[in-house]
């Protein structure tokens, strides 16, 4: 089973994935030991194996950290889902356009919640929805969609254009969603302009 681990919504099977496959690499080297009953050798690579993997621990932690750091400061609107569609990764801008205060605030959330954050009508939350669950059925990506828009915070309606792209594991399994949404509000005032334009 896949379970979240830290603030970065990122999953422990990428770290167990590295180790079993050190484990792997190794298995031979310890039967090998066993099968000439040499306990010192057997001892001494269960404990150098204990070590790369604290060693691996701590390497994945900062690339965590990292990739964490790009994505905070990205452009748009950039999220990602698991695959029951509850959310385990954001950017900034995520952040503040539902006004939370950390990423913890983020993780967790369904599409219902974040309609109670941001106010949105049921149709949209349908729509969202429907999209993403699409990406997850069928591991294709759904690129330049036109949302339905949703309120700003100031009451003004915001337009997104928004591409889904499947996430997946080792083996090719599709194990959640990332979504980068950007802004085309003023794009579409100035469509309303030029349509109100050419109506005079």
């Amino acid at each position: 089973m896949l379970q979240k681990v830290s603030q970065f919504g990122y999953y422990e099977f990428t770290q167990t994935f590295i180790y079993t496959r050190h484990m792997e690499k190794n298995q031979s080297n310890l039967i090998s030991n066993f099968d000439n009953g040499s306990l010192f050798n057997t001892h001494q690579n269960i404990k150098n194996i204990l070590t790369e993997k604290s060693k691996t621990n701590h390497d994945l932690t900062d690339v965590i950290n990292y990739y964490n750091e790009i994505v905070l400061c990205m452009p748009g609107n950039v999220y990602w889902l698991d695959n029951n569609c509850l959310t385990i990764g954001c950017n900034q801008n995520v952040l503040d356009m539902f006004g939370l205060n950390s990423i913890e605030q983020f993780l967790g959330l369904s599409f219902e919640d974040m309609a109670t954050l941001g106010k949105w009508h049921k149709n949209q939350v349908e729509s969202f929805k429907k999209d993403t669950i699409e990406v997850l059925r069928t591991g294709i990506a759904k690129r330049n969609v036109e949302e339905p828009p949703i309120p700003g915070p100031n009451g003004e309606a915001i337009y997104f254009l928004t591409t889904r792209v499947p996430i997946f594991d080792s083996k090719k399994n599709v194990i959640g969603v990332v979504g980068i949404s950007t802004d085309i509000t003023d794009r579409k005032k100035m469509e309303q302009e030029l349509l109100e334009a050419k109506e005079k």
